[in-house]
């Protein structure tokens, strides 16, 4: 069954409607039916979260990196990750091989993972629940000297935490012109916007180089005061990504 067929028939099967599914995830009714249709290919990356909670699947069913046939609406409304996990690649795999066993191997498995699960060394204490996801843009923006950022290159970031309201991706800084407010390494939510107020911290693209800085009158602003301020000139190709509205710090 191909990818858009399938998730027609998950929502149906979960009793949503057009409008229910439309309404969740913020596009029109005539787009989701364009989703299901296969008009629709490639969906926007801030609109692949918040279909796969909705229809309560992983992220990667909807991206269509996972088998459509091995995740059945029937059996996982009945599982206890409904509406509570949502499944990482490496757990999909999991669940994957564990349906390859008989009931003999099906048992063994059972066994030995609660043997695991009981086991100290093997356990993190406590065990967070996946709140939602999130799309992580693994190429780092600059809080120094620049770096390009790829709009292709990006993950689904499992989050052990509410995000802000607003919050449609996650960044990376690399860098310390932004310390002492962001250091690097520091994953960033955004919030997509052309525009910012002067005072506020964007994601900025001057000329293809992309950064992380306070918005100023005509400059681009570090927070390390061994940083000079970036000018701004009428010749430079300058768009706003959008603001930072927070730190991500519980996730995997």
């Amino acid at each position: 069954m191909k990818l858009h067929d399938r998730l027609k028939q998950i929502r149906l099967e979960r009793g949503l409607t057009l409008e229910d599914v439309a309404k969740s995830v913020g596009v029109s009714k005539a787009t989701v039916l364009r989703w299901e249709s296969g008009e629709i290919a490639n969906m926007r990356r801030d609109k692949i979260g918040r279909l796969a909670a909705v229809l309560q699947v992983s992220p990667s069913l909807v991206m269509g990196l996972t088998d459509t046939s091995a995740e059945s609406p029937a059996t996982s409304s009945k599982s206890s990750f409904n509406n509570t996990f949502v499944l990482c690649a490496r757990e999909e795999n999991i669940i994957k091989n564990f349906r390859m066993l008989n009931e003999s191997g099906k048992d063994a498995a059972d066994d030995y993972i609660t043997m695991l699960a009981e086991t100290p060394k093997y356990t993190d204490t406590p065990l967070d629940k996946v709140q939602t996801s999130i799309i992580y843009f693994d190429t780092p923006v600059s809080a120094g000297t620049g770096q390009y950022l790829d709009n292709d290159s990006y993950i689904m970031l499992d989050l052990m935490e509410k995000p802000p309201k607003g919050a449609e991706f996650v960044v990376r800084v690399c860098g310390d012109s932004m310390e002492p407010t962001y250091k690097d390494g520091d994953k960033l939510y955004i919030e997509p916007m052309q525009q910012i107020e002067k005072g506020d911290i964007g994601i900025f693209s001057i000329n293809g180089d992309v950064f992380v800085k306070e918005c100023g009158d005509g400059v681009l602003i570090s927070h390390n005061p061994k940083y000079k301020p970036i000018p701004l000139d009428e010749s430079d190709n300058l768009h706003c990504f959008g603001k930072v509205i927070g730190t991500c710090k519980k996730y995997r």
